[in-house]
């Protein structure tokens, strides 16, 4: 019985130190580096010694992360046309690669955990929003990121939200470029919303969306009460969206008087007559016809005309101002008589 274990004992020293050994082949072949190993395929009759004992191979080389290696030898499987080696290739592949996923995703919940409640040395993110609003509700987005425009975090964890009547904060944990940071959103809210009546939904990914409900109907003139650390824009398409509303309620259509309504009955049953209109809008409308290349250049243009018939006539005054009185030299002259002919 001790030999026995002995001998197996000595077989796996053997196998952990050298590598593998071949089904049809007593010399065991070992590879110490992954380029030994594509080298190794290139050779006949090492090829023909690996691939005689695929399975056990395919093992080391995912134990290994030799990843070429792997893939050179599913390629040389393909080559030689041997349907039952290559089905046994793929199921051990598949069968290998997802014990080595199975490792790294049961280390990264690990490492999760581990961090969890850390938050020293954490980048601390202030999340971009977005806003929009009716006469009953505030609508907010937020992103994972710094800014709106640029590439948040993917995959969030551990989302936490607080709704209140004064504030909305967020708090959350997220990895971005590798980086593992905390994402966080502390807002003093303009004015009082419902605690209950809000909620919060994590939309698109990277993305998380809330709905808050006002206290009484009435227009935010802004989303904050102080100065904020978040990049907060407008939500352009909710605000499209509910513009018709929020102007309606914020300023109420009045009945008109009846003398106003009976003037606006007269005047409209007028057809036919013609409208004054002022020169000022007259100019407008003549102006708007024009293209927009001569809208541009003709101020300039008549600028520069203007400019130079000033000039001219400056330079006019200057000349006459200096010239002298030719009709005073005239008169200056003595009167010459000329005799007449006797």
């Amino acid at each position: 019985m001790s030999r026995c274990v002995r001998f197996w004992v000595l077989c796996l020293c053997g196998r952990a130190t050298w590598g593998l050994v071949g089904d049809n082949d007593d010399t065991a072949i070992s590879f110490p580096t992954e380029e030994a190993f594509l080298k190794g395929l290139e050779e006949p009759q090492t090829a023909e010694q690996v691939m005689s004992s695929h399975l056990q191979w395919m093992r080391f080389l995912v134990s290994r992360s030799w990843w070429r290696a792997a893939k050179a030898m599913v390629l040389r499987a393909h080559q030689q046309l041997d349907r039952a080696r290559v089905e046994a290739l793929d199921f051990e592949v598949r069968l290998r690669t997802n014990d080595v996923k199975q490792e790294a995703d049961q280390l990264m919940d690990f490492t999760e955990e581990a961090f969890r409640d850390q938050r020293q040395g954490l980048d601390e993110v202030h999340c971009a929003l977005q806003w929009a609003q009716n006469s009953t509700t505030i609508f907010l987005g937020v992103k994972f990121a710094s800014r709106w425009s640029a590439p948040g975090a993917i995959e969030i964890k551990d989302l936490t939200v607080n709704i209140s009547e004064r504030n909305f904060t967020l708090a959350a944990f997220g990895h971005h470029s590798s980086i593992r940071k905390r994402y966080v959103v502390d807002l003093p809210l303009f004015g009082l919303i419902s605690s209950t009546g809000s909620s919060w939904s994590s939309a698109s990914v990277g993305r998380a969306t809330a709905t808050l409900q006002k206290i009484a109907p009435e227009k935010w003139t802004k989303l904050t009460s102080s100065k904020s650390k978040h990049q907060i824009t407008s939500w352009l398409d909710m605000e499209e969206r509910w513009a018709e509303e929020l102007r309606k309620a914020s300023s109420p259509q009045k009945a008109a008087p009846k003398e106003a309504v009976a003037k606006a009955a007269a005047d409209s049953s007028k057809k036919g007559q013609r409208v004054s209109i002022s020169w000022q809008k007259r100019f407008q409308r003549h102006w708007k016809r024009l293209p927009k290349p001569v809208r541009k250049v003709l101020p300039w243009l008549l600028l520069a005309v203007g400019a130079f018939i000033s000039g001219m006539a400056i330079f006019t005054l200057c000349t006459r101002s200096g010239a002298p009185d030719k009709g005073a030299e005239f008169k200056a002259e003595p009167f010459l008589e000329i005799p007449s002919p006797s």
